[in-house]
Formats: structure tokens, C-alpha cells, sequence
């Protein structure tokens, strides 16, 4: 790449529109990350997935370049962060799936799983929080206290209670209550009166 010449072209933009080519570029490069940090919405599968934490967590780039997913509840802790309302029915971040003899990372999710997860992400359903306190953050790195919370089971689901991940791996069944019919259902609708009986004359 020619970055005298690229100097040039932003000198000479910087001179038309009288700023400094300081805030110029700064401008665009602000104008280019808010584009970014949106157009992972319109991918689907993995990509989307890695696109959505990108943009609640910052950039997570692991060894050699590729996503760190096995080691995501580490990357949480590392930056005193929680995950909260995981999709309850998706392989969490280091999970073992046990069909499979090796992990092969993020490509472990299914078709669906991956529906799931991005779905949860481009809604905005999956929060993070970050700890504040030392003392609670010491029981994380202990796996005393979870790094990823799950969502709560739907109604219907076989499970009393959704899923808590540990960072050392470890998964419990102790987190959010199942959820109970009334919670599921949509908003009752409009009910109209009845109309007026007709009278015949």
C-alpha cells in the first residue's frame, strides 16, 4: 500500500473542506465503524454469531486469528464481564458437544443453534454486565459464581430451571426458573362487544 500517496489524497480532501486531515480521518474512520458495527445484522449463520459478540464485546480475536469460542467464558472474565439470557437450547461457548470425538470451536453449533444464537444477538436479547466488585470477580476465576447465565426454559421445556456456565467449564441446571404459561403467552387481543341484537320490525 502506498501511504504517501494515500497521505496526499487526505491532505488535499482535508484542504477542500478546510479541517485538519487529522479529524478528517477521524470522521470517516468513526463513520466506517458505525457502518461496521451494524452490517453483521444482515449475515446469518457464523458469521452473524461472530459479528453480534464483536459488537457487545469488542473485537475477540483469538490464537492464530480465529474466534476465540471455546475459550469465551476466559475472554469474559479477562475483561470483567458477565453474559446473561444465553438461548437455552444452543451449545454454550466451551461446551462439549458429545456426538463429536474433537471440538471443531464455533463450527460445533447446528443449523438451528446457529438460527438461534444470531436471532437472540440481532435482537438484542443477549446482555452483558460488568462486574465491578473484586470479591465477585474472584469467585468467577474460582468458578464459584458463573460467567454465563442462561435464559429461563420455555414453560413446555423438560427443564425446571435454565443453564449457568463456569469458567471452568462446568454447566448447572440452577439458573433462571422455568418460564410459566402466563409468562409465554402473547398479549390477549382486543376484545370487541358484541354487536347489538337486531329487532325485527
Amino acid at each position: 500500500m502506498d501511504f504517501a500517496r494515500l497521505d496526499t489524497l487526505l491532505n488535499r480532501i482535508a484542504l477542500q473542506r478546510g479541517v485538519p486531515s487529522e479529524t478528517l480521518l477521524a470522521e470517516w474512520l468513526e463513520r466506517r465503524e458505525d457502518t461496521d458495527l451494524e452490517d453483521w445484522k444482515q449475515l446469518s449463520g457464523i458469521p452473524c454469531i461472530i459479528g453480534g459478540l464483536n459488537a457487545l464485546l469488542g473485537m475477540l480475536d483469538g490464537r492464530g486469528g480465529t474466534f476465540p469460542w471455546k475459550t469465551l467464558p476466559a475472554v469474559l472474565a479477562r475483561r470483567g464481564c458477565t453474559l446473561h439470557h444465553y438461548p437455552e437450547n444452543v451449545l454454550m461457548p466451551g461446551e462439549k458437544r458429545p456426538s463429536l470425538v474433537r471440538s471443531k470451536g464455533i463450527n460445533d453449533l447446528t443449523i438451528c443453534e446457529w438460527d438461534l444464537l444470531a436471532n437472540a444477538l440481532r435482537l438484542n436479547l443477549i446482555t452483558i454486565q460488568h462486574v465491578a466488585n473484586n470479591d465477585t470477580r474472584r469467585k468467577i476465576q474460582a468458578s464459584r459464581k458463573p460467567i454465563i447465565f442462561g435464559e429461563a426454559p420455555e414453560y413446555d421445556s423438560q427443564n425446571l430451571r435454565g443453564r449457568h456456565a463456569f469458567l471452568n467449564g462446568r454447566i448447572d441446571r440452577k439458573g433462571l426458573a422455568r418460564l410459566t404459561m402466563v409468562e409465554t403467552s402473547p398479549e390477549p387481543s382486543l376484545v370487541l362487544s358484541s354487536p347489538a341484537p337486531s329487532h325485527r320490525l
